[in-house]
């Protein structure tokens, strides 16, 4: 089965990074790599995030993009509130943070992944639609 863009459920169909300013971020995947028009939110705080068990108050700003049938996201995190961006941040740099893979039922999903030893880092509840997991 095929989500509607064109990606097989199961399969990736988000390539995030953290980016420590996303303004120059998008111009500069828009110049060099054509990625583009972004869709930028924020700043704001997760409504219902949830980080490693506790509550999530990092203030972020998103940017998406397509990419083909691919979404490219673009992170900035804009305080040293702890969050799952700035763990990473601050293990390895600016950069890759994570995938996003199709799901016809997120909870089985995410409960399937707990089963195999994967922790969930990070939740919260999106205003426009589904849950989401990183």
């Amino acid at each position: 089965m095929l989500v509607d863009f064109g990606q097989p459920l199961g399969g990736v169909v988000q390539f995030a990074y953290t980016v420590p300013d996303i303004e120059e971020a998008t111009r500069a995947y828009t110049a060099r790599l054509r990625v583009g028009p972004w869709f930028v939110r924020g700043p704001f705080r997760p409504l219902e995030g949830v980080y490693r068990g506790q509550p999530c108050d990092a203030r972020l700003s998103l940017a998406r993009a397509f990419s083909g049938h691919a979404m490219i996201e673009l992170i900035e995190q804009h305080d040293n509130a702890p969050s799952v961006f700035l763990e990473r941040i601050e293990a390895t740099g600016y950069g890759f943070h994570h995938w996003g893979v199709a799901s016809a039922d997120l909870d089985a999903d995410v409960r399937e992944y707990v089963r195999q030893g994967y922790p969930v880092a990070f939740s919260d509840r999106l205003p426009s639609g589904p849950e989401s997991s990183t």
